[in-house]
């Protein structure tokens, strides 16, 4: 394998491990913005019709599973994305093509 197929390689995997903590922290900022955002609503909504766990013990329960889909497009969106090729890797192909001919 020559130096540059070496370099590309490393490349590619930085740029996997990259993709990945990006979309680990856009995850995890989300999950905490549902989380807070259905706190704060709760308890508000609490206090003004005067009852005092229930509507937030209710949108904490349900922001869970409205996190979870969240986060299972977001991922899905994050695949798509990360699947088309890139400009860069379509000249590295037709690099290759010429290269071998």
């Amino acid at each position: 394998m020559s130096q540059s197929g070496q370099e590309s390689n490393k490349t590619d995997l930085g740029s996997v491990f990259s993709n990945a903590f990006s979309l680990g922290g856009q995850v995890a900022c989300l999950n905490l913005v549902v989380i807070f955002v259905s706190l704060f609503a709760g308890i508000w909504l609490d206090k003004l019709l005067g009852t005092k766990p229930a509507i937030t013990l209710v949108f904490v329960l349900g922001s869970v599973p409205f996190a979870l889909v969240l986060t299972y497009y977001l991922a899905k969106r994050k695949a798509m994305i990360l699947s088309q090729p890139t400009k860069r890797d379509e000249s590295l192909q037709r690099e290759e093509k010429h290269s071998g001919e």
